[in-house]
C-alpha cells in the first residue's frame, strides 16, 4: 500500500475502560509513525473522544512521547479526581426516580457528577491550542468528538480541521451531522455524558450547535462512518469489546435476570452493535470490491484497516470483578463508592462487574486495563493490516 495514503484513527466510547484504548495506542502509534504510516484523522466518542482531543494537542511531540503522557494521565484519574461523591449524587438520583411512582416531579438528577474532571482535562492537556498549531504544522489533517443532540437525538461530529480538509455533508440517513467547532475540554464532556450516569452537558461553541448534548455513544459509539467521510484511505479501530456478537451456541438456562443484567444488556447493544455492523459491511464491500478487479464497485472502494480489541466477550469485565473482589471485598472498605454500587448489582459476577466497569476509575483497574491494551495492540500489529477478513 502507498505510504501517503491517510490514516484514520477511530476510537470508541468506553468510560474507563479508555485506559485499555490508551494502551493499545502506546503499542500501535509509535509503530504506524515509524512505518511513516501516522493517523492524520482522530475521531473518537466518549472515552474515545479523551483520547483523540489530548493526543491531537501532543502529536508535536512524536507518537512516543505523545501516547506516554496519555497514558500517565489515565493513571491520574482514580475517582478522587474524576467523579463526585456517589452517596451526594446517586442516592438522591434513584430516590427522585422512585419518587415518579407517586406521581412526584423527580428524577432529574444523575448517578454521578463529573466532579473535577473538566478541570482535570484542562490541566493535563494544558494549551488546546496546541490542536491549531498541529493542524496548521501538518501533524494531522482533523480531529472530531461524537455528541448526542438531547434536543434531536442525532449525532453530532464536533470537527477541528485543517484547510486540506472539507466538512462532509449531513448524511441523513445515519442521522450525522459534521459541525465546524474549536475543540475544548468542553465537547469532550459532552461526548462523555453517559445517560443517566452523567448529567447532560451545555455546549456554547459553535453558537450554530448551541444546546445540550449526551454522550455520543448512544447513537455513533465507534464513528468509523465519519472517518470514511471526512476522506480516510484506511482505518485503525480500537473498541473494548470484539467485532461479533455473543455466541448463542451454548444455552445455559442460569439464574433469573435482573435490573442490572437488562440494563447491561442494552448498553452492550448500543454500544457494540453498530461497530459490529459497520465492520461487518466495510469487509462486505471490500471483499465486492476485490472480487470484481476494479479501483471501484459502484462508487464504493477497499479500505485496510487495524483492529485492537479483546478477543473474546466479558474480558474486561472478569478484570473488574477480580480488582472489586480483592480491593473493595473486604468489610473494611464496605463503605466506599464501588463496594456500593458492587453490592447494589447483586455481586453476581464479571456480569455484573462488566457494567460496574465503564465507571470503575480505580488505579489498579486502569493499570490493568492499559496492559491489556498494549498487548492486544501488538497482537494487532503483527496480524497486519485487514481488508476482506474479520480479526
Amino acid at each position: 500500500m502507498a505510504e501517503q495514503r491517510t490514516v484514520g484513527l477511530v476510537l470508541a466510547g468506553a468510560g474507563a475502560r479508555g485506559a485499555y484504548e490508551a494502551g493499545a495506542l502506546s503499542a500501535l502509534l509509535p509503530r504506524l509513525e515509524a512505518a511513516q504510516q501516522p493517523p492524520r484523522v482522530l475521531l473518537g466518542t466518549s472515552a474515545g473522544s479523551i483520547n483523540a482531543a489530548y493526543l491531537a494537542a501532543q502529536l508535536h511531540l512524536g507518537a512516543e512521547a505523545a501516547t506516554g503522557r496519555l497514558l500517565d494521565f489515565w493513571r491520574t484519574l482514580d475517582k478522587s479526581r474524576l467523579l463526585g461523591p456517589l452517596a451526594l449524587t446517586a442516592v438522591p438520583a434513584l430516590l427522585g426516580y422512585a419518587g415518579r411512582i407517586a406521581y412526584l416531579p423527580t428524577g432529574k438528577g444523575s448517578v454521578a457528577s463529573f466532579g473535577r474532571f473538566p478541570e482535570v482535562l484542562d490541566e493535563a492537556v494544558g494549551d488546546w491550542g496546541r490542536i491549531e498549531a498541529n493542524l496548521g504544522a501538518g501533524k494531522l489533517d482533523a480531529v472530531g468528538v461524537v455528541a448526542t443532540a438531547a434536543a434531536t437525538g442525532g449525532s453530532v461530529v464536533f470537527t477541528q480541521h485543517s484547510s486540506r480538509v472539507t466538512l462532509p455533508k449531513p448524511d441523513d440517513v445515519k442521522g450525522i451531522r459534521f459541525v465546524g467547532a474549536r475543540i475544548r475540554a468542553e465537547h469532550v464532556i459532552a461526548s462523555s455524558s453517559i445517560p443517566v450516569f452523567f448529567p447532560a452537558k451545555h455546549v456554547d461553541e459553535p453558537a450554530e450547535a448551541r444546546g445540550w448534548y449526551w454522550d455520543g455513544g448512544t447513537r455513533l459509539n465507534t464513528p468509523i462512518a465519519p472517518a470514511l467521510a471526512i476522506g480516510v484511505d484506511a482505518l485503525v479501530i480500537l473498541a473494548t469489546d470484539p467485532p461479533r456478537h455473543p455466541s448463542g451456541d451454548q444455552l445455559e438456562e442460569g439464574p433469573r435476570p435482573d435490573f442490572d443484567d437488562a440494563a447491561l444488556s442494552v448498553l452492550q447493544a448500543t454500544l457494540d452493535d453498530p461497530l459490529i455492523e459497520d465492520l461487518h459491511a466495510l469487509v462486505r464491500v471490500n471483499s465486492l470490491v476485490s472480487a470484481s478487479g476494479q479501483e471501484e464497485l459502484a462508487g464504493r472502494r477497499r479500505y485496510e484497516y487495524l483492529f485492537a480489541g479483546p478477543e473474546r466477550h466479558g474480558t474486561i469485565g472478569r478484570v473488574a470483578a477480580q480488582v472489586l473482589r480483592e480491593r473493595y471485598g473486604g468489610p473494611l472498605r464496605a463503605l466506599s463508592d464501588f463496594a456500593i454500587v458492587d453490592r447494589l448489582l447483586g455481586r453476581q459476577g464479571p456480569d455484573q462487574a462488566e457494567l460496574q466497569s465503564y465507571l470503575l476509575f480505580d488505579t489498579d483497574f486502569i493499570e490493568r486495563l492499559i496492559a491489556m491494551g498494549r498487548a492486544e495492540g501488538e497482537v494487532a500489529w503483527r496480524r497486519g493490516w485487514l481488508s476482506d477478513r474479520l480479526p
